[in-house]
């Protein structure tokens, strides 16, 4: 009776186990069926989506060497690219075009990221964002720029030639400012260049350099020629030059802070410049170099009432006022430069040609 007993218990003991085990059974099923159906709505999604998707797995190397990545899976909008550039590069290997390369490197330095990449045989522009799914996974997301690039570039053109346009106007009513204004460009570029700014502040420095007088538009002829030192009130007068170049540059749209360099370039670090008195941190490093550039070139340059001091006399005057009136360290460049051959405008256009500009603010 006691064995009999145990052995309905046991059987209850195996019933409600079974009945435990069909029940996980059906939620693993459900839970299946949940995630296939996810899989299938994120594949559908990432077929149709216009961005290009990699898929790579990480492999490991042999001892000592480097890992390599193998690509497992695309998209249809990622092949269509692919198809795209193997047309044109004609390398059936798609682990020889320059955007896998490129790719494989990326994910060698940094498990998530953003590069903007440049195929200099299609020419074609790409943002290459890419990410670990899991321990040996990798997405790379490839977004086709070429048309938002180019619309920025012809952008960017247009800024050029107004600002070109510009300093052509100052040069048919003042040559001795239209000068000026190319030696500043030239050497604040230069300057700005040794800092290891990046191209979109180099751009605008450059740009902003070579139109800071555009403001003397507004000052009588007589006293931007005048033989002699200017009287207080004229001094005045020529001080609203800086606002001026200001208020016609404000109402230029560009992505370059080009007016606000403008309005800045006569501030100095104590305070002491115009027309704000801005102090220090106040001023942009922009303005900063193109003050220091500013000013070595006015007293290295003959003005209508005085010849040249020359480059020593415009040396120790900045290294004496660095860190007081001038940014110490475009101070400290532009005295290593003065043993240098100056830069002309062509050097610096020969500087930007060799550049791609993308700007830390990305053309979007």
């Amino acid at each position: 009776m006691h064995n009999l007993k145990a052995l309905e218990a046991s059987y209850q003991d195996v019933t409600a186990l079974n009945d435990k085990l069909n029940q996980m059974n059906l939620e693993l099923v459900a839970k299946h069926k949940a995630v296939m159906k996810k899989e299938r709505r994120y594949r559908v999604l990432i077929e149709h989506m216009k961005q290009g998707i990699f898929i790579f797995e990480e492999k490991s190397g042999e001892v000592g060497g480097q890992n390599d990545f193998e690509l497992i899976d695309m998209n249809s909008a990622m092949k269509q690219i692919l198809s795209e550039i193997t047309a044109i590069t004609g390398l059936d290997n798609i682990n020889d075009l320059q955007m896998i390369k490129e790719i494989k490197l990326l994910m060698a330095l940094s498990k998530k990221g953003t590069k903007l990449f440049t195929d200099s045989i299609t020419k074609r522009y790409y943002q290459i964002e890419h990410e670990h799914l899991t321990d040996r996974e990798f997405m790379v997301c490839v977004t086709d720029k070429t048309q938002l690039y180019e619309k920025f570039e012809n952008r960017r053109k247009q800024m050029w030639d107004l600002v070109s346009s510009m300093g052509k106007l100052v040069e048919k009513r003042d040559l001795y400012t239209a000068e000026h204004q190319k030696k500043v460009a030239a050497l604040a570029v230069r300057i700005a260049v040794e800092m290891g700014l990046s191209s979109w502040r180099i751009e605008s420095i450059y740009l902003a350099s070579l139109v800071h007088d555009i403001g003397k538009i507004s000052i009588p002829s007589e006293i931007l020629v005048k033989p002699d030192r200017l009287a207080e009130i004229e001094y005045e007068l020529m001080k609203t030059h800086v606002m001026s170049g200001y208020d016609i540059l404000s109402n230029v749209h560009t992505s370059t802070p080009l007016a606000d360099i403008v309005k800045q370039h006569h501030e100095r670090l104590d305070g002491s410049g115009y027309p704000l008195g801005l102090k220090g941190d106040e001023m942009s490093l922009e303005a900063k170099i193109v003050a220091v550039a500013d000013v070595f070139e006015a007293i290295n340059s003959h003005r209508p009432y005085r010849p040249s001091l020359g480059m020593s006399f415009a040396l120790r005057h900045l290294n004496e006022f660095k860190g007081r009136l001038y940014d110490e360290r475009a101070v400290e460049i532009c005295t290593e430069l003065s043993n240098r051959t100056p830069w002309t405008l062509n050097d610096v256009e020969q500087y930007f040609e060799n550049l791609v500009i993308t700007s830390n603010v990305s053309p979007e």
